[in-house]
């Protein structure tokens, strides 16, 4: 047997010419084959690849909730929500989040698989989760504090590069 990246390997017996001595022509090696290698090199690599992943997912997990920890804070002043609002507004946002992370681990599973989600589909489907948050936020909050929520928004999409993603307009 072969040890290979701490994995035992019970190799095929295979008949090897010798380059000479007598008896020793015709003797029976053990060796591993090709596959046999490759799968136990194959392995490994993808469990290191698989907790890279979930590893980059929980760092932009975090990244997201000191994100919104940080605006919920700074847009609670500028709107002059009370800790009820503070709290729902924040349900809201989470619920979507979680709602568009599925959307993306869901595309993100089937990347190699026949069925995976045009550009257009998940726009849509992003879309239609932002339209929904901002009628909750708007039921939320007076007129005054939507007006100001909505040119808020407007301004964090500007900030990062982009128009109203996602929000239904």
């Amino acid at each position: 047997a072969l040890l290979l990246e701490s994995r035992l390997v019970e190799p095929e017996p295979r008949r090897l010419a010798s380059p000479g001595g007598p008896g020793a022509a015709g003797a029976t090696v053990p060796v591993a084959s090709q596959d046999q290698v490759r799968e136990v090199v194959r392995q490994p690599l993808q469990e290191d690849r698989a907790r890279e992943e979930e590893e980059r997912r929980k760092d932009w997990e975090r990244r997201e909730e000191r994100r919104q920890a940080e605006r919920l804070e700074e847009w609670s002043g500028k709107l002059g929500l009370n800790d009820f609002q503070k709290q729902q507004v924040k349900a809201v946002w989470d619920e979507g989040g979680a709602k568009r992370r599925e959307i993306f681990e869901s595309a993100w599973r089937s990347r190699e698989g026949e069925s995976r989600p045009s550009r257009t589909e998940m726009r849509d489907k992003l879309r239609v989760i932002g339209a929904e948050a901002d009628l909750k936020i708007q039921g939320l909050l007076s007129s005054a504090q939507y007006e100001q929520y909505q040119k808020l928004e407007e301004e964090d999409d500007r900030d990062r590069g982009g128009g109203r993603r996602g929000r239904g307009r």
